[in-house]
């Protein structure tokens, strides 16, 4: 690949694409609405209404995946009445009104049907619209589709089409674009087993960190301490000095809260106000910084009954049941949201760090959550549930010890976790940076002959 990236075309000009710079002198500018030309067609026929729901997302682009968290938040309500949706077919590019500024389109690959709120766009050749779907992700077309949508704030964009038929690409021959699709498909390829093998090494990693700490926080520190059985068949011998009751024994009064109904948040503001509104995703990431609601005063004082204070745990819902985070003490005020439980632990019983990893780590707690999961009528967890976990919980200066003793034991895998995810982040930046080169004439790959080796077998060293 090193080779090809040193390839350049010779005949470079100014481009007219505003946001295009330089292109190769022999590509085209056009506007989009003469490559494409939109379709609202429903589904009718039997076939049709047969077709897979799909959506499109920033991550995935079309795929028949459930929405994860990040678009949940702004979700268009599927439907049971497929003949309201759009039908899209294959090789069609379909783009998502609300997140075609962060790169929200995709190339259709089977034919399907998708939310009326999306744009579905046929082209009018045989062009192949994956190679469009590739450049209008990039981060300077990105850039340029954000300037094309209109909306008074980033949360309320949306591109229609009148908007994204004006926008103008630099565009090669069709046979040069299928060439540069074959190019990165067979690069992308190599680049993204890489991916895979640093996301396993990853996963391992978590594995025997969780196992650590697993071990400690439910037979504790002493190998010779005398043990008694638990009475609970998942959970076995516990240091006979340690208690076993239920969660909410060790809280304060009223320590478990559900976050409200969402009916309560329909007034959310998109725009930084005085109190913050916390969900899922600030307790996965434990980033309580960066949030993307917010509160008025006036709303605020009457949901306070949900407000967060450092050293309450919340806890997720639904998902990626279990998560949990320990709330800093710099946290912006603000209140947890309907997908989000709050735990206050009782000062003098339980420390909320060692309950925090009991929740995230120990395997017994893991296996009580997923029983009450399978035996739900409703999905997620609720105060009730959280509230009769049963929990191996030792003396106040125990837990210390423990959790002084894990931040040691934890510290060297957490340090290898860091240094994978950096190479990972540098893998994901360089198949980016690839993949913009290519579609925006920055590299001539014309010239490039798929080698006869795998792109997987490729990223196997050799063996002297």
């Amino acid at each position: 690949m090193n080779a090809v990236l040193q390839q350049h075309y010779a005949n470079m000009i100014s481009s007219s694409v505003e946001w295009a710079e330089m292109t190769p002198g022999h590509w085209e500018i056009q506007h989009l609405g003469r490559l494409f030309r939109e379709s609202s067609r429903r589904a009718s026929t039997r076939t049709e209404l047969g077709y897979p729901i799909l959506s499109v997302s920033i991550h995935d682009g079309i795929s028949d995946k459930e929405m994860n968290e990040e678009e949940l938040d702004r979700k268009i309500t599927r439907s049971d009445d497929r003949s309201l949706y759009k039908v899209v077919e294959e090789n069609d590019l379909a783009y998502n009104m609300m997140r075609a500024w962060q790169g929200g389109f995709g190339a259709a690959q089977v034919n399907g049907l998708i939310s009326p709120a999306y744009v579905v766009c046929k082209p009018r050749t045989s062009l192949p619209s994956r190679f469009f779907e590739l450049l209008l992700r990039t981060p300077t077309a990105v850039t340029e589709l954000k300037r094309f949508s209109r909306g008074i704030t980033d949360f309320r964009l949306r591109l229609y089409w009148d908007d994204f038929k004006k926008i103008e690409v630099a565009v090669p021959p069709e046979c040069e674009q299928k060439q540069i699709l074959a190019f990165l498909d067979y690069e992308t390829a190599k680049i993204d087993a890489l991916i895979e093998k640093q996301q396993q090494l990853i996963a391992l990693l978590g594995e025997k960190r969780q196992a650590v700490i697993s071990h400690a926080v439910t037979k504790g520190l002493n190998p010779d301490a005398p043990m008694r059985d638990s009475g609970v068949e998942w959970l076995g011998e516990v240091p006979e000095h340690w208690e076993v009751c239920r969660l909410k024994h060790n809280v304060r009064d009223g320590g478990i809260q559900m976050g409200p109904f969402g009916t309560s948040l329909v007034n959310v503001l998109r725009e930084p106000a005085a109190y913050c509104v916390y969900g899922q995703a600030n307790t996965i990431s434990g980033n309580f910084i960066n949030v993307s609601r917010w509160l008025p005063a006036a709303i605020f004082r009457g949901l306070a009954h949900y407000k967060l204070v450092p050293d309450d745990i919340v806890l997720t819902r639904k998902g990626s049941l279990g998560n949990c985070r320990v709330v800093p003490k710099d946290v912006p005020e603000g209140i947890i949201d309907s997908d989000t439980i709050r735990i206050r632990t009782h000062s003098g019983k339980l420390d909320p760090k060692f309950l925090a990893k009991l929740m995230h780590d120990a395997h017994y707690v893991s296996v009580q959550i997923d029983l009450n999961r399978r035996g739900a009528i409703l999905p997620g967890l609720n105060s009730a549930v959280v509230g009769n976990l049963l929990l191996a919980v030792p003396p106040l200066k125990e837990q210390t010890a423990i959790l002084l003793d894990l931040a040691k034991r934890t510290t060297g895998i957490d340090d290898v976790i860091n240094s994978v995810c950096d190479q990972l982040a540098l893998l994901n930046e360089r198949r980016t940076a690839l993949i913009s080169a290519a579609v925006t004439g920055k590299i001539d790959v014309r010239d490039w002959q798929p080698p006869s080796t795998d792109p997987i077998q490729a990223t196997k060293p050799e063996v002297a």
